[in-house]
């Protein structure tokens, strides 16, 4: 079963306030949440009574100005789990003990690791600890963005709101909750420090929920891997899906799904194998970065491991001096 491939453990969580104006000129913070588990409850958006969905109710999915929407709380922006790591409540300088990992990776290019694909990742070893980043971290319009943004507002507390300045620039903040754990996989000493996105918690059970929305109808709908897989590595307790029954952009919830994974294990068979293509990414990434400040980036994952080309660990920019001078 999945939950004998990785043992999980909860860290603490955090809320990544970003903001985006119209000329994509973009800033952040974050409102942590470490101090203790319960206050994981704090942060992460509350899911909302779903007695009204489960009549067939037509939620309004339109958006305004959607043409100016970037989703710039979006992608797996390496700072802030390094600010997290830095204000965790310990004075352990040396940064292996302080996160109790060897590898820091954002659960999407943990995805990526667990198939054979095309990627573009670069990947550093500094103080004994392996950082993972995407290359690329500019999001643009995803002309269907804005309907799953909005169901998920409609699902939870509101975590994104628009404001226009005095001289009416477009301004776009968004608030995303961010769960951190420690993934050790089970039968190695392989351990990851990953955060992910969370969408939501269910009051009734304070379990994590995953928000999923599809155009296609439920019976021609295949449950997707990829989609799994997210909800997997981050130690998710539910999925909760809608569909799309017409052509509209409006969403009319006639189905909602909230199954434990292990109740889907029939519907994904290829879970055990992506976390082996996993620990083996990991372990060859290890071997390459044996040394620290060595450094590689990745172009593609086969069948007979990465694709890469040595680079100078100065290209790994994603791992400031100002973060690697806290630790020994």
């Amino acid at each position: 079963m999945q939950q004998n491939l990785i043992n999980f453990n909860y860290v603490g969580c955090f809320r990544s306030i970003g903001t985006l104006e119209n000329n994509n000129t973009c800033s952040f913070s974050i409102d942590m949440g470490i101090e203790a588990p319960y206050l994981k409850n704090h942060l992460v958006p509350q899911l909302n009574s779903i007695k009204h969905l489960e009549r067939e109710e037509v939620l309004d999915l339109s958006f305004r100005n959607r043409e100016k929407y970037i989703d710039n709380g979006a992608g797996e922006k390496l700072e802030t789990i390094l600010s997290f790591i830095q204000k965790m409540e310990t004075n352990e300088r040396n940064l292996r003990e302080r996160i109790g990992c060897e590898f820091v990776c954002g659960r999407g290019l943990l995805v990526k690791l667990s198939k054979n694909c095309s990627v573009d990742f670069r990947a550093v070893r500094r103080k004994d600890v392996i950082f993972l980043c995407v290359t690329s971290q500019f999001y643009k319009y995803d002309k269907n963005s804005h309907i799953s943004m909005k169901f998920e507002k409609s699902m939870t507390e509101d975590p994104y709101y628009m404001q226009a300045t005095n001289n009416m620039r477009v301004i776009w903040t968004g608030i995303r909750t961010k769960i951190v754990n420690q993934l050790h996989f089970v039968g190695t000493d392989l351990s990851v420090l990953s955060s992910a996105e969370t969408d939501s918690r269910n009051p009734n059970d304070d379990k994590i929920v995953e928000l999923k929305m599809t155009r296609k109808p439920r019976e021609i709908r295949k449950h997707s891997l990829k989609e799994y897989m997210q909800c997997f590595l981050s130690n998710t307790d539910y999925i909760l899906t809608a569909s799309l029954k017409d052509e509209n952009r409006r969403l009319e919830i006639y189905e909602l799904e909230m199954e434990h994974r292990d109740h889907r294990m029939e519907d994904f068979g290829e879970v055990e194998s992506g976390v082996a293509r996993i620990r083996r990414n990991l372990e060859q990434l290890r071997n390459l970065l044996s040394e620290n400040d060595r450094a590689i980036h990745v172009r593609k994952i086969t069948e007979n491991g990465l694709i890469y080309d040595e680079i100078e660990a100065d290209d790994c920019e994603f791992v400031p001096d100002d973060f690697l001078v806290d630790f020994e």
